[in-house]
């Protein structure tokens, strides 16, 4: 049996969902990794926690909020939303892939991947055509793992840091 395959996924619905401490925690060492990558988004002070409240306000059709849960520890998270797309590219719906995370100890095990494909029937489910995502222009792993899910380079974003 896979690893996949003990893994216990979760929707966070709400402030009071007993995962919600573990993923402001989590979303806090996101940051700190993605900085270290050359990200220049920085987290405030309980930055998690502001995080964590905006999201879950959000009603389940337009985000979603997915933990991974072993031995009823949370070592992963995923988020995904669905918009629109401009009426001049067809208007359909899109799917945006906002945040994937889990902690180095706990990859190469299928978690990212299992959250990704969770998103994904969700996405699929409300009849989404196209998905998007961003990764930090350092995180030669995170590049890697979504060319091996099927997502290829579509555009390149550039930000500038003003005195």
């Amino acid at each position: 049996m896979s690893q996949e395959e003990h893994i216990e996924l979760h929707i966070v619905r709400g402030m009071d969902d007993p995962y919600r401490t573990a993923v402001e925690l989590l979303v806090e060492q996101m940051y700190e990794e993605e900085a270290a990558m050359g990200s220049l988004a920085r987290l405030v002070p309980e930055g998690g926690t502001m995080w964590v409240r905006s999201v879950v306000s959000v009603p389940d059709a337009l985000g979603r909020l997915v933990v991974c849960v072993l031995d009823g520890v949370v070592v992963g998270f995923a988020r995904g939303t669905t918009g629109l797309l401009p009426a001049h590219e067809g208007g359909d719906l899109l799917g945006t892939i906002t945040h994937v995370f889990v902690p180095v100890v706990h990859r190469r095990k299928g978690i990212a991947k299992a959250l990704v494909n969770e998103l994904g029937k969700w996405f699929h489910a409300r009849r989404v055509l196209r998905t998007e995502l961003r990764v930090v222009a350092g995180n030669t792993g995170g590049k890697d793992f979504w060319k091996a899910m099927g997502f290829v380079v579509m555009l390149h974003t550039l930000y500038r840091t003003d005195p």
